[in-house]
């Protein structure tokens, strides 16, 4: 994969968070959506897509169902972190916020991050770990331009998801 060279990466721009195969897009009028499932062999870590604050980082308890069963996504645990870019203002702006949402299933079981809310983080530092061929869900708004398409594998801090518009 071509080599990113962090001093011309535009901050706004959304790299991948993990190493994997990108499962699904989708785009709706209020957001846009990609999923990668981790392989076995690929790394573990779970990399800050973004420069940004952690505004929030929960723990949502649940089962750990195969993700072909149709309801498992609500049923199933999960690990939401969700980064605000926005550098021009103190308080929450949305429109600036970019999702992470991290998978339970039956092998993916650890889904831990130790990094506490309020953290301004830089692009690449590691935030979380994903087990065992987890999936992962980046939720952007619907102003940046999708950079991937179904299929395409990703490594994570060098993969460019999204630009902004």
């Amino acid at each position: 994969p071509e080599t990113i060279d962090y001093f011309k990466l535009n901050p706004e721009d959304i790299l991948a968070p993990i190493d994997g195969l990108v499962t699904a897009v989708d785009t709706t009028l209020t957001q846009k959506k990609i999923r990668i499932s981790q392989q076995l062999h690929t790394n573990k870590l779970i990399l800050m897509p973004c420069d940004g604050k952690i505004d929030i980082n929960i723990f949502i308890d649940g089962l750990f169902l195969p993700a072909k069963i149709s309801n498992a996504s609500s049923l199933n645990a999960r690990r939401e972190i969700c980064i605000n870019q926005d550098k021009s203002s103190s308080s929450s702006n949305t429109d600036f916020d970019v999702s992470l949402i991290l998978w339970g299933s039956p092998l993916a079981r650890y889904l831990a991050s130790p990094v506490l809310e309020g953290r301004k983080l830089r692009t690449g530092v590691p935030i979380a770990v994903l087990l065992l061929h987890g999936e992962i869900d980046i939720i952007l708004p619907t102003h940046f331009n999708l950079q991937v398409n179904l299929g395409d594998l990703c490594i994570a801090g060098k993969t460019v998801l999204a630009k902004l518009n």
